[in-house]
């Protein structure tokens, strides 16, 4: 059961928590003559979005940042061990397992293998009923498509997720679905081939991302059950070795989206821990 100082809603909210691969609020901003990002920019000022949401040590790749924003701590373990946990902060509450406790349906999607960083146990320990990495998703013929070398590219991960919110929709149940992008991971960024090409760079690969993402909460928006769900879009850290020198300047995206009533915006610096009571708050 969840501790008793979390109150659960009369009516429990869906959540849907989209984590962008190495996006930066910067993108929301013009470079040169030109905005990199301009759908999430207008979603931004649509919405909530918090401004000095800067990256801490230990939240600076993906299952760490997975592990911040779902449990609210730092986590830097070795890569090369990760893999191999058969527990992983087993004694850990976290988001995921405060709501399957709550009676929610729980999912966590992402193109990688769902075993690297020892995601897999993670999301086992954690309060996740299912998980769906590369394996899973390519075992369907309407999803299977190359993306760069970690896995399935974003167009076939926002496939995947649409039909499977869709199917949990249709449940009696209220759901939190995270998903986590891939098209912007190191070290070859892919650039979908139905997305245009007019930087010929890594701008592209962000433009079309931007494309992507504004498109999936626009589905989400158009469906019935879409009062009724909170979207957080964040990006699961910086990308990695951009101008160092200029790291305390850089932020990671966030933009929240439909949250509860009563939900407020409170200034103040932020990290990737925030977002757990955050998401708890929306």
């Amino acid at each position: 059961e969840p501790p008793a100082q979390i109150a659960r809603p009369v009516r429990p909210r869906n959540i849907v928590l989209l984590y962008l691969e190495s996006f930066e609020q910067n993108y929301l901003e013009a470079e040169g003559d030109s905005v990199l990002a301009p759908r999430l920019a207008r979603l931004a000022v649509q919405n909530f979005s918090f401004t000095g949401f800067h990256q801490l040590y230990g939240t600076n790749y993906t299952i760490s940042a997975l592990v911040a924003s779902l449990c609210g701590v730092t986590y830097h373990p070795q890569y090369a061990n990760a893999a191999e946990f058969k527990h992983f902060l087993p004694q850990l509450p976290c988001i995921p397992s405060l709501l399957s406790a709550s009676g929610y349906n729980t999912d966590l999607i992402k193109g990688a293998s769902r075993k690297f960083s020892g995601t897999d146990v993670f999301a086992r320990e954690h309060g996740f009923r299912e998980m769906a990495g590369y394996d899973e998703i390519s075992a369907f013929p309407q999803y299977r498509q190359q993306g760069n070398s970690w896995g399935v590219p974003d167009r076939s991960i926002f496939a995947y997720t649409r039909d499977k919110i869709s199917e949990l929709a249709a449940q009696n149940q209220p759901f939190f679905v995270a998903v986590v992008t891939l098209d912007m991971h190191e070290p070859d960024i892919f650039i979908d081939p139905a997305c245009p090409v007019v930087y010929h760079d890594e701008r592209d690969a962000i433009a079309c991302v931007d494309t992507q993402a504004e498109g999936f909460v626009r589905w989400l928006q158009a469906q019935p059950f879409y009062a009724d769900t909170t979207i957080i879009v964040v990006g699961d850290h910086i990308k990695p070795g951009r101008h160092r020198d200029s790291l305390k300047e850089r932020q990671i995206l966030n933009i929240v989206i439909n949250p509860a009533p009563g939900f407020e915006a409170k200034p103040h610096r932020w990290t990737t821990l925030d977002l757990a009571p955050t998401i708890l708050s929306a």
